[in-house]
């Protein structure tokens, strides 16, 4: 077994993550939603994505019970991922491929007064093909592509198996053949633990095979 280290996010699957929170393009005409739900699919599938399929601005919904004063350096917004400057200048540090970091703006309900400081859009823009066990059977009549499997429920460290060619490439990816989660490379996420903006991505550790 190799004593190299792939690490899963569990991020994609952690309910904590459900907030009410969106975003300008849903609501400025069909055109722009439209890009929405069309990033909102690509996205997790690993495609690199130009700027205008991103939103300008994000903010804490009208209807929420609260209205954030802060949120955490990885966070979801109704169909996108973001993550603070914080987490972005480390990910600039290594390897990122495809991927892209769009930079945003994140306000509380007025849609004026700033959370935080410095925001990005994630857009992961990278496959690759080096899963091989460990999560479970697709969702019957899940959409396309129907080969995947999905991360377990519950992800804890060495429920999944990845192959050595993943070790390869980017820092940050999609495995192709398991949505619901996706995958840093050993030295990326020690960088992000260093800096003490690691906790909000549930980083689990994947066992290496080959």
């Amino acid at each position: 077994m190799s004593k190299e280290i792939v690490w899963a996010s569990n991020a994609m699957i952690n309910p904590a993550m459900l907030r009410p929170i969106r975003h300008d393009l849903a609501e400025s005409g069909e055109i722009n939603k439209q890009k929405s739900l069309l990033a909102a699919k690509e996205n997790p599938q690993g495609k690199a994505l130009s700027k205008e399929y991103f939103p300008d601005e994000i903010f804490v919904a009208k209807d929420a019970n609260t209205n954030y004063e802060n949120l955490p350096h990885l966070f979801y917004a109704y169909g996108y991922w973001v993550v603070s400057g914080e987490v972005a200048d480390v990910m600039r540090q290594f390897d990122l491929g495809g991927c892209n970091l769009y930079p945003t703006n994140v306000f509380r309900k007025d849609r004026k007064t700033p959370i935080g400081d410095k925001w990005f859009c994630l857009n992961f823009g990278n496959v690759k093909q080096a899963y091989y066990g460990g999560g479970r059977n697709p969702t019957p009549n899940y959409p396309e592509p129907p080969v995947r499997h999905a991360a377990p429920t519950i992800l804890k460290d060495n429920m999944l198996q990845i192959g050595q060619e993943a070790l390869k490439g980017s820092d940050i990816w999609i495995d192709s053949q398991i949505r619901d989660t996706f995958f840093l490379s050993d030295r990326l996420a020690r960088a992000l633990k260093a800096a003490k903006v690691a906790t909000p991505f549930g980083l689990k550790k994947c066992v290496i095979v080959g």
